[in-house]
């Protein structure tokens, strides 16, 4: 589900307002651009009923509105309609019986909807006072809809009246007495996203509500649930894994006979299976739950359909990648044909280039794990066919078979040869978990040319080992356990490989002559007297939680991966090149030669920014030394190795691990290990002396280093099961047997945001967020400061606007400021008037007084003046206009009379002894040679005796006016 998304921008040009506005709608196929037809401007209610009655959109409302009687707000089917504030929260008044009804698409942005409990229809779906009909989209962004009317029966604050309608409604608040929304019981979708519904009983009903981000549902349950009809509710969760989140079901149980009952498993619900919802339920992310309502009748309780509870980490595209890698590299050859493991190996190696493209987005990271999907998905088995003599094996292999069920031990003798020919991929495993044994005596041998898997199968060989050259176990052409062919794929899981032969010069218990061979050993134990693994350029050995037991040299000239529990006993080189968790014990009898041969590959030829280092101490990061050449080390020390990768001049370490070189006295006592787990943010690393060879009952410290952003961990160390507490960091045991260290509760820090409140706005969001999350978080500008443009910032970094809305990728504790948010400016427009002059300035402060005069110019009537402000008459004190507070932009118009007739002449023409009017006793209108249309020696201005009345008052002959 997609959000609607609404972004306008208001300019103020003169008087008018031009909006750009673009409108993005959910639809089953994406997301849908529609065009707005023309926007209006509205400040009552006829306005409003003409703009909608006639398409306009957006509708812009720039006062408080009521619609009242049985007005009817009707959205037609063809109607595509936003209705929003202009540039402040206005409220849309519904009292009577006035109602909205959405048969088409509606949109309301930024408003207040409020509805007076005098709403006569509370009962009859056809009176509905927010109903949504037929196919309708009702999108409802940053609004606050609250109604006092009492519902009942098929009524709600939003009621479906037919169809299937949907409804988005996002950073809102919908409070009602009763049934905040009425979906009817018939399919209708109502999404709420970080939203509050407030309502004392029934809250939701009826409908599919998908709830996202931080909704909340409360009520005071009554007759009801707050949530009646559980029918496919999703909620999506925390923000990150292992995020708790808290999910209120319900405000309180205040009917003994109505209760909530909850399970975490899906099933029937019953008063044994089912527990009483007390308390606000946490659970993590990836966490189901099963909510319903217990109606108790006669001693017996009656539930409703449970409805099921998600909580969901939605994970990046690039996450979603790494976990897809993880999860594919843990396949090994196992059971799987030649081709389809092939194609899985190419998968991740496409994989790999990806991540490491720093130019690489969301769709080469979803594109690199469809192949990794895909691969899996396609993996091949083999054939199969069950054996449980040496001759059915042996033909079982001759005959190519892909997968051998061995059902018994097999003993081979004389000079049989098990041959995996090239391009087979032959899979040989026990039944069930047994492990059975296939031992070689004599000259027999395993050949592999292909691929071959062993799982649950024990390899032994016995010390008469005879070669087809003579009784000679070195001849480099007769190897016991030979892989002769080039890049193949060798797999042993669960298994036990032991010779009694003693292996010299390029022989050993597995031996290499080819080139390109990956090899997986997964818990297994080799034990050999010398070479246990002898390989060759280009081969590649990963051993996983694997035992390597060997007098000598046992691991030998190949890249060996080891990770996990693995451990290397050697009482000469250890060639072991990528470090991953190992414990190596190297036990020379005086000093040892620690030989990285194999610097610059494995991992290291993925990218030249990886690197071997070492150190003595174990805070590796801080002392740690590129390797470039072999380390002698002597006896009783222990040297720290890591893989090393550079980003950004900042060099990130692997985990660390210890190989031991210890001088061991034959006639010594026993001795044990300590094996210290890494994981993901930590490395358990010794503190003193090595985790390998022990003497019993010696005292053996370590401690934690923490990652930087996982440093705030409260983690659980348990040995051997039992929990270890730390002293100034420093955890110690008692060795008397070989110990496990386990940590657990290693988390990403959680890091404290501050939102710093300020005047004329409102910061919203969470107090706290993991680190690398996205935290997202709300500015709301309140009125009278809401032309303001804002500066925010986090941490003193600006952050982009997108509508009032902020993120940040979690780094550190962090501060969120807020700078520009300042009182409204705005234009004064003072009307130009003849006769009068207006004086003020030309801009006034929101909630502040504004003054100004009036300047009245001879000949006007001044008791006829009417000064008015936004079509509001005021008066004056002492020759000036004052505005208490100002509310919006002013626009101030002046009236004003001229004076009677007499003060319209024109003195411009007047001659002779003529005054302002006519003769002897004539007024205005004079005759004669007197009068405006005298004639002969007189113009405007009629004979010398005679005024307006005719006297002599006003007449001056000499007098030009």
């Amino acid at each position: 589900m997609r959000n609607r998304k609404i972004l306008f921008s208001m300019v103020a040009v003169l008087a008018a307002l031009l909006i750009a506005f673009t409108a993005f709608v959910p639809s089953s196929s994406g997301e849908e651009s529609y065009t707005l037809g023309a926007s209006e401007d509205v400040s009552n209610s006829d306005e409003l009923i003409a703009a909608v009655n006639e398409g306009k959109s957006p509708i812009v409302l720039r006062n408080d509105i009521v619609l009242t009687g049985n007005t009817i707000l009707a959205i037609a089917p063809d109607a595509d309609i936003t209705i929003i504030g202009g540039g402040k929260v206005c409220t849309l008044r519904l009292t009577d019986n006035a109602r909205i009804i959405v048969s088409g698409n509606l949109t309301l942005n930024d408003l207040v909807l409020t509805q007076d409990a005098d709403h006569n229809y509370t009962t009859g779906i056809g009176n509905a006072w927010f109903g949504v009909n037929a196919n309708s989209v009702l999108s409802i962004n940053g609004c606050e809809i609250v109604s006092e009317a009492v519902y009942g029966g098929s009524m709600g604050l939003i009621t479906r009246l037919g169809g299937t309608p949907t409804i988005y409604v996002d950073s809102s608040t919908l409070i009602a007495n009763q049934r905040a929304i009425n979906g009817q019981a018939v399919g209708m979708a109502c999404y709420l996203t970080d939203t509050a519904v407030i309502c004392p009983s029934e809250s939701l009903f009826a409908a599919d509500f998908i709830l996202q981000g931080t909704t909340t549902i409360s009520s005071e349950v009554g007759a009801g649930a707050i949530i009646y009809d559980f029918r496919g509710m999703t909620i999506t969760g925390p923000a990150a894994p292992g995020n708790a989140a808290e999910f209120i079901i319900t405000g309180a149980n205040v009917n003994p006979n109505c209760m909530i009952y909850y399970r975490l498993s899906p099933g029937a619900f019953t008063l044994e299976t089912a527990t009483e919802y007390l308390d606000p339920i946490r659970m993590t992310a990836d966490t189901t739950f099963y909510v319903a309502m217990g109606i108790t009748v006669n001693s017996k309780t009656y539930f409703s359909t449970p409805m099921k509870f998600d909580c969901i980490y939605e994970a990046s595209a690039f996450e979603m990648l790494v976990e897809a890698y993880d999860n594919a590299m843990a396949i090994g050859p196992r059971p799987y044909t030649t081709s389809s493991y092939t194609a899985l190996k190419g998968a991740l190696a496409y994989a790999m280039s990806v991540i490491q493209n720093i130019d690489s987005d969301d769709s080469d990271y979803i594109a690199a794990r469809d192949v990794i999907l895909d691969a899996v998905a396609n993996l091949r088995v083999h054939d199969g066919i069950s054996v449980g003599t040496p001759g059915e094996l042996i033909d079982a292999v001759s005959d190519g078979y892909e997968s051998i069920l061995v059902t018994d031990d097999i003993f081979l003798a004389g000079s049989a040869v098990l041959v995996i020919d090239e391009s087979k991929d032959v899979m040989i495993r026990s039944i069930g978990t047994l492990q059975h044994t296939i031992v070689f005596t004599e000259a027999t041998r395993l050949v592999v040319d292909g691929n071959l898997s062993l799982i649950n199968i024990n390899l032994l060989q016995y010390s008469d080992h005879q070669s087809s050259n003579g009784n000679d176990p070195q001849q480099a052409d007769n190897p016991w356990f030979a892989v002769t062919g080039d890049y193949n794929n060798v797999y042993l899981n669960n298994s036990v490989v032991q010779s009694w032969c003693e292996y010299t010069g390029p022989m050993g218990l597995i031996t290499f002559t080819g080139s390109g061979t990956v090899v997986y050993m997964e818990n297994v134990r080799l034990i050999s007297n010398k070479y246990a693994v002898f390989g060759q350029e280009g081969v590649t050995c990963y051993i996983i939680d694997s035992v390597v037991n060997c007098s000598s040299d046992s691991l030998y000239g190949a890249d060996f991966i080891l990770s996990g529990s693995t451990t290397v006993t050697s009482y000469g080189n250890a060639n072991v090149y990528n470090f991953v968790g190992a414990a190596v014990a190297v036990v020379p009898s005086a000093n040892c030669e620690i030989v990285l041969e194999k610097a610059g590959r494995g991992i290291s030829q993925l990218s030249s920014e990886y690197k071997i280092y070492y150190s003595f101490d174990p805070a590796f990061r801080y002392t740690a030394v590129e390797y470039t050449s072999p380390i002698t080390i002597s006896g009783d020390t222990t040297i720290y190795v890591a893989i090393g990768y550079t980003l950004n001049s900042k060099t990130y370490f692997s985990a660390p691990m210890g190989v031991a070189c210890k001088y061991v006295d034959a006639d010594a006592g026993p001795t044990y290990n300590v094996e210290l787990p890494f994981g993901t943010g930590f490395a358990a690393v010794p503190y003193s002396v090595s985790a390998s060879f022990i003497e019993f009952g010696t005292e053996f410290s370590f401690i934690i280093n923490y990652e930087q952003h996982y440093n705030k961990s409260v983690p659980v160390v348990r040995a051997n099961g039992m929990i270890v507490y730390p002293y100034q960091g420093v955890y110690t045991v008692t060795v008397t047997e070989n110990i496990v260290v386990t940590v657990d509760g290693v988390t990403l820090n959680n890091y404290s945001v501050t939102l710093t409140q300020g005047t004329g706005y409102v910061l919203n969001g969470a107090s706290s967020a993991r680190y690398g999350s996205l935290y997202v978080f709300t500015l709301k500008l309140e009125y009278g400061y809401d032309l303001s443009v804002p500066v925010v910032m986090a941490n003193g970094v600006v952050l982009a606007d997108q509508g009032g809305v902020y993120m940040t990728v979690m780094a550190d504790d962090t501060v969120i400021t807020v700078d520009g948010v300042e009182l409204n400016i705005y234009k004064v427009m003072m009307a130009p008037t003849a006769g009068v002059t207006l004086s003020g300035a030309p801009m006034a402060v929101h909630g502040g007084a504004y003054s100004f005069s009036v300047t009245v110019a001879g000949g006007y009537d001044v008791s006829t003046l009417v000064v008015k402000v936004n079509d509001v008459e005021i008066s004056q004190a002492g020759g000036v206009y004052t505005i208490s507070e100002v509310p919006d932009n002013l626009t101030v118009t002046v009236a004003i009379q001229h004076n009677g007739g007499g003060n319209n002449g024109n003195g411009n023409s007047g001659n002779g002894n003529s005054g302002n009017n006519g003769n002897g006793n004539s007024g205005n209108n004079g005759n004669g040679n007197s009068g405006n249309n005298g004639n002969g020696n007189s113009g405007n201005n009629g004979n010398g005796n005679s005024g307006n009345n005719g006297g002599t008052n006003n007449g001056n002959g000499n007098v030009k006016v």
